[in-house]
C-alpha cells in the first residue's frame, strides 16, 4: 500500500534535557531508505516552564540527519535573551517555520530526524521535554 500525503503527528517525550546536555544529539525519528517525510511543523514542550533567560539559556534544534549541532536545521526555538527568547511551556511552542532547503527528510538511504540542544552559558534543565512535529509521507 503506498504512504499517502496526510497530516500526521508525531511526539516524541525525550524525558528531561539537562544543562549539561550541551551539543548532544538525540535521534527522533528514523526514516527507512525511499521514503520521504515532510515536516511541515515543529513544537517543543515541556512539564514545567522553562523561562527565557539573559544568561543561561538554550537553543533547541530540529534537525536533517545531521547530528553537528546547527547544521541542516529543519527548525528551532532559542529560550533568550528574556527580551527576545521564547519560553517553553506545557502547551507546545512553535519552532518557527521550518527551512525550505532541509524539512523534507529521506533518501535511498535511511535518514534520521535530531533533536540537538545548544547552551548558552550554563544552559537551563528543561523538564519532561518533548518534540512534537506534524507532517505528511511524500509519495514517491
Amino acid at each position: 500500500m503506498p504512504m499517502q500525503e496526510k497530516d500526521v503527528t508525531f511526539t516524541f517525550p525525550v524525558g528531561d534535557l539537562g544543562a549539561n546536555e550541551d551539543s548532544k544529539a538525540r535521534a527522533l525519528m528514523e526514516i527507512p531508505a525511499n521514503k520521504y517525510f515532510q515536516v511541515d511543523a515543529a513544537y517543543v514542550s515541556a512539564d514545567a516552564t522553562t523561562a527565557a533567560a539573559n544568561t543561561d539559556y538554550n537553543t533547541v534544534y530540529i534537525q536533517n540527519n545531521d547530528a553537528t549541532y546547527n547544521t541542516a536545521v529543519i527548525a528551532s526555538l532559542v529560550n533568550g535573551p528574556a527580551a527576545t527568547g521564547t519560553s517553553i511551556t506545557a502547551a507546545p511552542v512553535s519552532m518557527g517555520t521550518p527551512a525550505a532547503a532541509y524539512k523534507v527528510v529521506g533518501s535511498t538511504s535511511v535518514q534520521t530526524i535530531y533533536l540537538v540542544l545548544n547552551k548558552t552559558g550554563n544552559g537551563q534543565a528543561i523538564p519532561g521535554a518533548a518534540i512534537h512535529l506534524i507532517g505528511r509521507w511524500i509519495p514517491q
